[in-house]
């Protein structure tokens, strides 16, 4: 029948499921977005200090034809404008925002990653894109990095339920069950239809 082997198999095979389930309900989420998770220009960005107004005109240019050429399936025209932005303007957070979705939505995870971390170098106080980050890591299987990203996005965005609830499925793919506990506790408190 059913020894402790196969039973602990089996509840590493759900928790695995759950993790899956967890991206590839990001994924989905990202991709219904109204705009289909396509990369679009951000209007209105605050241009990183520096950018004179010339410089500016090029990024904002730059990004509308690069999000243009995305719409229309002209993936390799806009990689080329945002790969030459990003190597000129590394600081420009519309710029590393615009590549950044690129690079999720080619599936380039590792080098989508390397631009997020980047952008949170700038911008570290977005609970999204640390959130963001979370996810990545988790999917690229560098655990470590992705429960300090949910806790930064816990931290800086402690009423979202979400948060806690992503950093308990890690934290139990890490077999800390006790931290992951805390957080599931939290997830009750802030959200009580679950």
């Amino acid at each position: 029948m059913f020894n402790a082997n196969s039973t602990k198999q089996w509840k590493l095979y759900g928790l695995g499921l759950v993790v899956l389930i967890a991206g590839c309900s990001f994924a989905i989420w990202k991709f219904s977005e109204p705009d289909g998770g396509i990369p679009q220009v951000v209007n209105g960005e605050t241009a990183a200090a520096g950018l004179d107004s010339e410089q500016m005109t090029e990024v904002h240019d730059s990004l509308q034809a690069a999000s243009e050429y995305v719409n229309s399936d002209r993936i390799d025209e806009a990689s080329k404008i945002l790969e030459s932005l990003y190597k000129k303007y590394p600081d420009e957070p519309a710029v590393l925002r615009q590549y950044y979705e690129l690079k999720l939505f080619q599936s380039k995870l590792d080098d989508a990653y390397e631009v997020l971390l980047r952008l949170l170098e700038i911008d570290v106080v977005d609970a999204e894109q640390h959130f963001n980050a979370g996810i990545l890591a988790n999917m690229l299987g560098k655990l470590d990095a992705s429960v300090l990203h949910f806790e930064q996005a816990v931290y800086l965005d402690s009423a979202n339920p979400k948060h806690p609830l992503y950093l308990a499925q890690i934290l139990i793919k890490k077999y800390d069950y006790e931290k992951a506990k805390a957080q599931l506790v939290r997830v009750t408190v802030l959200d009580d239809s679950i």
